[in-house]
Order: structure tokens, then sequence, then C-alpha cells
């Protein structure tokens, strides 16, 4: 266990880093969920590699700081598969790449909501 997130609604978001998933667990509950990953270590998009930060915006999408596969991914809610934020899929030269994220850790992410009058 390395990282949580609770949200506005007392739900917790866990990063099971050693299971490579992220579990979600409501308020109140005494079972969770797999929201992220499907608990094998692997490099597709449907896996994880040692979860480490997480974030949930407020359209309850995921976004993982996936360490070991130094990218950032995100899972739209009910999502088998991620999308690529930040970072590389390829294992070929991957520190020689502008899209090579070292040892990502942690996610903040701003929302702000914009109007026009």
């Amino acid at each position: 266990l390395r990282f949580i997130f609770v949200d506005s609604s007392q739900n917790l978001y866990v990063a099971d880093t050693y299971n490579n998933r992220v579990m979600f667990w409501a308020n109140g509950s005494s079972s969770g969920t797999i929201v992220a990953g499907n608990g094998s270590l692997g490099n597709s998009l449907n896996q994880i590699n040692n979860p480490y930060g997480i974030w949930v915006d407020s359209g309850s999408n995921v976004y993982v700081a996936d360490y070991t596969n130094h990218r950032v991914t995100k899972w739209a809610s009910g999502a088998t598969t991620s999308i690529l934020v930040a970072g590389n899929t390829s294992s070929a030269g991957k520190q020689n790449s502008k899209k090579y994220i070292y040892d990502i850790m942690e996610i903040i992410i701003f929302e702000a909501t914009i109007s026009v009058i």
C-alpha cells in the first residue's frame, strides 16, 4: 500500500502497489472493487506495474502514476483498459525519449470550471 485518494463522498481509492491494481472502497463498504489494472503485472494498457500516485477527477476518471512503466494512465469509470496520458509504453529507447518519465510517484490535478457570461 503506497497512496490513497479520498473523494468528496468519502469513498476511498487505494493504490495496491504490490498487487498491481487500484481498488475502490465505497464509503461504509466492507469490500472493494478493482478500478484500474487487472492485478497482473505488465505494461499493456489493461495492466499496471507498481501503481504509486492516484488522482480521481470529478467525472470519476482514475489517473494512475504507473511507476515501473514510467507513465500516467487514465481509467474511465468501468473501463477495463486505460488511455495513455503521459510517458511511453515502448521498452525500446525509453530513457532517450522525450516521452520518458523517470520514477513518477505522485499525481496532482487541478480542475477548474470556466464560465462564459
